[in-house]
């Protein structure tokens, strides 16, 4: 099957959260006025890939179509073949016909979304 966002846009992958130890110049140790640590990069980090998890909002996982965007899974649109361009304009068009809606409707209630 094949993975699209609601703006058209392919699902590419998901989001992760992947620990990492950032290097730091060993003589560059300080500590500013508020006594804070303080301290230079030295330019590359060692990733934790075993510890690499995929990130969640509201409990379901976050997926990232090919403009960077992204998306709950909850909100990906599946097709068993590659769509047509009509299906992706007609999605895209949907989508931006609801958040203009939600938009509109948020307003008028005083909401202001975040």
């Amino acid at each position: 099957m094949y993975a699209y966002a609601p703006t058209g846009s392919p699902i590419l992958g998901t989001l992760e959260n992947c620990p990492a130890r950032a290097e730091l110049l060993h003589d560059s140790y300080g500590r500013d006025a508020d006594g804070k640590l303080t301290y230079e990069h030295a330019g590359g980090s060692e990733m934790f890939y075993d510890e690499m998890q995929t990130a969640q909002r509201d409990g379901e996982d976050i997926y990232l179509d090919e403009d960077g965007s992204d998306w709950k899974e909850s909100e990906i649109a599946l097709f068993e073949k590659e769509p047509t361009e009509d299906e992706i304009d007609r999605m895209a068009n949907d989508y931006m016909v609801k958040m203009v809606a939600e938009s509109t409707k948020d307003r008028a209630s005083g909401h202001t979304p975040e």
